[in-house]
């Protein structure tokens, strides 16, 4: 059998047959008669033409400029001679073409042979001699430091948005400011990152001041953008509370410093928002600032504090089961988290999830906010709002929400709003409010996701746009991405907790030693 198999030669289908088979490589196609007829007419009719030029130009060998100087006394050429072959159809070749648009019936001037009646117009073209001066080579001015102005963004369904950032001309007005006003270095620095920010209420102040002649009122909204990182219209000292700022425990300071120039009885707004931040990277960052702006903008209610809970360590170590080494040990995950914070006057880090016993969920952390908000500051009226992205507040459960009293703020891109509001129905339209981020943000930073911070710290390359540049010198310092690459070992160091973290850890590993041990003896 298999003799017979080695020795077995198919033949193929060209073998078999040769006449239902054109070659590739030696294709001899034949035409009809019609459409041989068709094209010598066609040839014919060009020879006729260009015959009829060559003529016309050597007649006019004293002035041939002419020709282009005066096109309408210019001799015409004759028209394309009709195909005398019977049976062809005139409208389907190129000897005539429908006569649709008056364009087609102009007569065409003695130029160039073309094979289509197509009106084309003499051109008077200039005499260039030697004699003419050179033109300088023109330079091209470098392009300005913020190139980015519009940005497409395509929807699902096909649909375009088009988005256009101010920051071009905010960075003009601010430059105007900085003649008039007497800024700091550190000042003009803050002020720079809220207009690459793109918020809608500092655009707002910042085209307002453009304008303003009194150098005083620039002056003093300046230090007050400056102060608060937000023009709020509630931030006006009348009657201040009565409290001391050193008795204010962790993590109410920045709370009580905005709260400290409102008056009292007043309902106020914390905005929470937990998760794994494995790392946190600018787009974490940036949701509570554009949930801050909705919110004063559309609402009576003002912004007084953000709060940022990172997740058990359990929580994290669930999501990363399978890649284990990328998984950032929980005090690295609060370092980071302080570092990102440091410079916002309202936005601090909250210790008490991630040194619990165990994983927590969302409503647990909200309410341990509001409760230590009323008994700090019982003269205020706190009203606790649940930040989150798209993928976060389609697992939540709006029923919770809202028996427990709390709120939730989503926040999406332009082409993530129709869709999430789809979804979600009309349920969340008492619980969950859909922000837009229509701010104009680099590529890199608009994709910036911890997964994408992960692998640019794997390979090698600078994420400092995705995660700002205090979060990726401390990953430099303490090698972040040589451990979360492998190359190097995650240390037992690395998974202790901090002197300042002790205080608030509940259940440390030692005291889960000493149990296990403990345990079998009794």
């Amino acid at each position: 059998m298999k003799r017979a198999l080695v020795g077995r030669q198919d033949e193929s289908t060209y073998d078999r047959r040769p006449h239902l088979v054109a070659s590739l490589e030696d294709q001899c196609l034949e035409y009809t008669p019609r459409t041989v007829a068709k094209q010598k007419n066609e040839l014919q009719a060009l020879r006729e033409r260009v015959l009829a030029l060559e003529n016309l130009l050597a007649s006019r060998d004293d002035d041939i400029d002419s020709i282009y100087k005066n096109p309408v006394g210019s001799t015409q050429l004759p028209p394309l001679a009709r195909s005398p072959t019977k049976g062809l159809v005139q409208n389907a070749s190129l000897t005539k073409l429908p006569t649709v648009k008056l364009g087609f019936e102009l007569e065409r001037t003695a130029t160039a042979p073309a094979s289509l009646a197509l009106p084309v117009q003499a051109v008077e073209l200039p005499d260039v001699s030697t004699s003419e001066k050179e033109i300088p080579p023109t330079t091209s001015e470098p392009p300005p430091a913020h190139v980015i102005s519009t940005k497409f963004i395509a929807d699902q369904d096909g649909s375009l948005i088009v988005a256009v950032s101010k920051r071009s001309n905010l960075y003009r007005i601010l430059q105007q400011i900085s003649n008039r006003v007497a800024l700091t270095d550190d000042q003009i620095f803050r002020l720079k990152k809220m207009v690459d920010a793109e918020f809608g209420d500092v655009i707002s102040v910042l085209e307002a001041v453009e304008h303003e002649e009194d150098v005083n009122v620039v002056q003093a909204k300046m230090a007050d953008l400056i102060q608060t990182g937000s023009p709020s219209k509630f931030a006006i000292q009348l009657s201040p509370p009565k409290f001391k700022m050193a008795d204010v425990p962790y993590p109410l300071t920045k709370i009580a410093q905005n709260l400290a120039t409102m008056t009292t009885h007043q309902e106020v707004v914390v905005l929470v928002a937990s998760g794994a931040y494995n790392p946190v990277h600018m787009l974490h960052i940036r949701a509570f600032y554009v949930a801050r702006q909705h919110i004063e903008a559309n609402y009576k209610f003002a912004v007084v504090g953000g709060i940022i809970s990172p997740c058990h360590d359990t929580y994290v170590r669930t999501k990363n089961r399978r890649k284990p080494r990328e998984m950032i040990p929980n005090a690295h995950r609060l370092a980071m988290l302080e570092a990102a914070t440091a410079s916002s006057s309202w936005i601090e880090v909250d210790k008490w999830e991630i040194t619990r016993r165990r994983v927590l969920d969302y409503l647990s952390t909200l309410t341990h906010v509001r409760e230590i908000c009323e008994a700090q500051f019982p003269q205020f009226k706190f009203r606790v709002l649940y930040v989150c992205g798209v993928n976060t507040v389609v697992k939540l459960s709006h029923t919770a929400l809202r028996d427990e009293g709390f709120g939730c703020i989503a926040v999406c891109r332009p082409n993530q709003t129709e869709m999430l509001y789809k979804h979600l129905g009309a349920k969340w339209t008492k619980t969950a409010i859909v922000v837009e981020d229509v701010g104009v943000l680099s590529c890199e930073l608009e994709r910036a996701t911890s997964f994408r911070v992960r692998q640019a710290l794997i390979e090698g390359e600078n994420c400092a746009q995705m995660v700002g540049k205090q979060v990726f010198d401390y990953m430099q310092r303490h090698h972040v991405g040589e451990k979360i690459a492998g190359r190097e070992r995650w240390t037992s160091e690395d998974r202790l907790w901090r002197l300042q973290d002790l205080p608030y850890v509940e259940y440390t590993e030692t005291e889960m030693m000493q149990s296990s041990q403990s345990s079998p003896n009794s």
